[in-house]
């Protein structure tokens, strides 16, 4: 049976906005994962990939380098994933205000419905806890219609 999250497009918006920060730090930190997997696999305990082996056992050394090859196959599909999400999610984002971003960040960025973001808001951009909570939903209305239709 399918989840009510992937069913109902209010959730699937604030799941979206939730994983924003991942999809952002994998985009950041890829490259230096790709390049620390090859540094393992030439590293001094690795495979030297220029010169022909020393020894008869290549066992370890073949089986760094697949271990390797391996670790950057996955960065790259996270980061192709990551970079698709963004391709669609940024647009619907940028639409948005500063202050509605704000206000979709404080609650769904951080967790599902953070406790205290309401208030915390409320004083922070001196408005009524009401108008807040106003602004979350149209915000997250606006979201949903750029992302889904």
């Amino acid at each position: 049976m399918i989840g009510e999250e992937f069913l109902r497009l209010d959730l699937a918006t604030k799941a979206a906005i939730k994983a924003y920060n991942d999809m952002k730090r994998v985009l950041d930190t890829t490259p230096e994962s790709v390049q620390a997997a090859y540094d393992r696999m030439e590293g001094p305990m690795g495979a030297r990939l220029s010169e022909v082996p020393v020894s008869h056992n290549t066992g370890p050394a073949d089986a760094r380098l697949a271990d390797g090859v391996d670790a950057i196959d996955a960065a790259r599909e996270r980061y192709k994933k990551a970079r698709a999400y963004m391709d669609w999610f940024d647009p619907a984002w940028q639409v948005l205000s500063d202050e509605e971003r704000q206000v979709l960040a404080a609650f769904y960025q951080q967790g599902s419905l953070k406790p205290g973001a309401t208030d915390h808001l409320a004083g922070e951009l001196k408005y009524s806890p009401r108008t807040v909570d106003r602004i979350r939903q149209g915000a997250l209305q606006r979201m949903q219609r750029f992302l889904y239709w």
